[in-house]
């Protein structure tokens, strides 16, 4: 990130009046007095110059010390602030913990955790993306500043003084207590300006700036291993379809797949990669697209990561299938004999005895559903004025193996 720095304005001291000889000495005095007070004008002003004037700078400064997010773990524990939580909890690649609290001197702020990189790791290896603090959090340290750039400071500036230094805030929000400021930049990076309707100071601050490093991430993605992963490895083929819908088996382009499963499984039955459409490294505990082809059939959905750390395209899973007439038409078959191509009474007599649920609300289509959860299960498309199954959807996407 690339900062301004704002120059300094040097003061010019000019002489109006004769000074007679004898006054010299006194002069003397006089001249380093006041550049002595020239000279402490400046310092304040450099002091001053430390931030920039861009609030999207995401700098600050704590009692003297300034902070520019994202900022890694070790850089801002070294400034003296203490973490509150446990050390050894881990975070997987871009979740955070946005109420993590460090505590330096009396003072406790929050400051957001973030796992910036593929591979889950201990929060000491994670970034502090921001900060948050009110009045409640400074009562415990009322001698505390805090400056953020344009001369902005807790306590003292107005929503007056926030505009002129920021301009139109990209939304404010009126309660009964407080007039909340919001400037973003972009998703996940702001500020929200909190000034007290009493007092009319400003009481809270949150500042948030998630930005990703895309080289050192592409590094780490190089080193990828594409050996099998522990999850890929444990994976078994099923031997057949069997009675049991609930089972997430399918027969999807001639082959059984129990879902999920791994990509490499497709792969090995002839599935081609779209390598440069496809993901290649998807980041641990994460999903990425995965574009694929098989007999002149194209098919893409989002492939998920099961593993910890980040894992090749190959070791992700297949969490979801799909067949139908108009894209992606290849043969698909679940539990029952159901397939393309039935009737719709064929696929009522076949649900005979299942649970499922009707969804007549499209004209011209019906989809039974059978559910596994909330999201998945099975969906079966019919065409009403061509009384034929057209569509044939199966998906299973546990948060772990």
């Amino acid at each position: 990130m690339k900062r301004k720095l704002i120059s300094c304005l040097i003061a010019v001291l000019c002489c109006s009046t004769a000074v007679p000889v004898m006054a010299v000495p006194n002069m003397k005095l006089s001249v380093t007095q006041t550049e002595t007070e020239t000279e402490s004008e400046a310092e304040s002003e450099t002091e001053k110059s430390d931030l920039s004037d861009d609030l999207y700078s995401f700098e600050a400064k704590i009692d003297g010390e300034k902070y520019t997010f994202p900022m890694s773990y070790e850089d801002f524990t070294s400034l003296g602030w203490e973490y509150q939580g446990d050390e050894t909890d881990k975070l997987e690649p871009s979740n955070y913990s946005p109420t993590a609290q460090f505590k330096k001197g009396n003072l406790v702020i929050y400051g957001e955790l973030v796992n910036l990189g593929i591979n889950t790791v201990p929060v000491t290896e994670c970034s502090i993306v921001g900060f948050s603090v009110d009045s409640y959090k400074i009562a415990e340290e009322p001698d505390t500043s805090i400056e953020l750039p344009g001369g902005i400071k807790y306590g003292i500036s107005t929503i007056d003084d926030i505009k002129e230094a920021y301009g139109t805030p990209t939304d404010t929000y009126e309660g009964d207590l407080y007039t909340k400021l919001t400037y973003e930049k972009d998703y996940y990076q702001q500020a929200d300006l909190y000034v007290s309707n009493e007092t009319g100071i400003l009481n809270e601050i949150e500042l948030e700036n998630i930005i990703y490093d895309e080289d050192s991430n592409a590094a780490s993605a190089a080193e990828v291993s594409t050996d099998p992963t522990a999850e890929v490895l444990a994976y078994k083929t099923p031997e057949e379809l069997g009675d049991d819908l609930d089972s997430s088996i399918v027969e999807y382009a001639g082959d059984l797949y129990q879902l999920p499963a791994p990509v490499s499984a497709f792969l090995n039955n002839g599935w081609k990669l779209d390598e440069e459409k496809s993901a290649s490294v998807i980041a641990g505990k994460s999903s990425d697209w995965l574009y694929m082809s098989k007999d002149n059939q194209n098919f893409h959905t989002m492939a998920r990561n099961y593993s910890q750390d980040a894992a090749s395209i190959e070791n992700c899973f297949v969490t979801e299938v799909e067949g139908y007439i108009y894209d992606t038409n290849l043969p698909i078959t679940i539990q029952k004999g159901i397939t393309i191509g039935m009737t719709e009474k064929e696929v009522k007599d076949a649900l005979n005895g299942i649970d499922y649920e009707l969804d007549d609300s499209t004209d011209g289509y019906h989809y039974y559903n059978v559910k596994k959860g909330d999201l998945d299960g099975v969906e079966i498309m019919v065409d009403t004025e061509e009384d034929e199954v057209q569509k044939i959807n199966v998906s299973y996407r546990p948060d772990s193996l």
